[in-house]
Parts: structure tokens; sequence; C-alpha cells
């Protein structure tokens, strides 16, 4: 499950609607309905502030959400998380390639289950660019 979709289902939860979820936070409802709805990373413009009141309307610890992205793949084989957070959000192989810079012969070769080309510094582009715990990738290898 992404992040966004977490939130958004506590917020239904709750019975609140975006509208009363943005006037309490004191932004754009477009800038909740993009994290709810499409980009889970798309908080970077939100003020700590307006995080804080987010989680405390929705009743969320605010640290406890970090795992949930993850819950449902815990028990996949790397190749399967990387293959599916790219997916998710939305990307190709080329597009992921081009963000990391790193060619996407080695993204292939990741989601095949062949590691003979991956260094660790892939491995950082890939957990910061897929939102995939560094520690979970190494758990994985």
């Amino acid at each position: 499950m992404r992040i966004g979709d977490y939130f958004r289902q506590r917020r239904i939860e709750k019975n609140l609607s975006e509208e009363d979820v943005t006037c309490f936070i004191g932004f754009q409802s477009s800038m909740l309905y993009d994290f709810e709805t499409f980009d889970d990373n798309d908080i970077d413009g939100w003020s700590v502030e307006e995080y804080k009141r987010y989680c405390s309307i929705l009743e969320v610890n605010q640290v406890d959400f970090t795992k949930v992205a993850m819950q449902d793949m815990i028990d996949m084989p790397l190749a399967s998380i990387v293959k599916k957070r790219r997916e998710e959000k939305g990307l190709s192989i080329d597009t992921l390639s081009n963000l990391i810079e790193y060619e996407s012969i080695i993204i292939s070769n990741l989601e095949s289950n062949n590691y003979n080309d991956v260094c660790i510094d892939f491995l950082k582009c890939i957990s910061k660019e897929l939102d995939i715990p560094l520690k979970l990738i190494f758990e994985k290898l």
C-alpha cells in the first residue's frame, strides 16, 4: 500500500472530506489530492507544521506510516520489490535509468534477480528514488 493511500483511508474512516482536512491544515486542496491520489512523495512542499496538523487530524502517529509502504512487500524478493515500486510510481525502466543516472540494463538485471553489475551507489539511488529503505534492500541481497 502506498503511503498516500494509507492516509486517504484514514481520512475516509474518520468521515473527513478533503476540504475539512485542507481547512484544518491550512493549504490548497490540490496538495492533499496529489499526495493521497498520485504521488506518495508529494509532501516535499509541506511545512513540518502542516504535516503535524495532518497527522493530528487523522490521529496518525507521525512515524507510524513510515512502514506502511513496505508492509505488503516484506516477504517479497528484492527484484519483485523494485519492480513493484517502480510500477507504482509509473516509471519505465528507461525513465528510472535517467533519474538515477545508471544504465537501464542494470535495472533490468536487478529486476531479474541478477545482482552481478549492482554496486552500493546504485542501490542507494534505487532506495532513494523508489522509497525503499536501504536496510531492506541489503537484507534482501
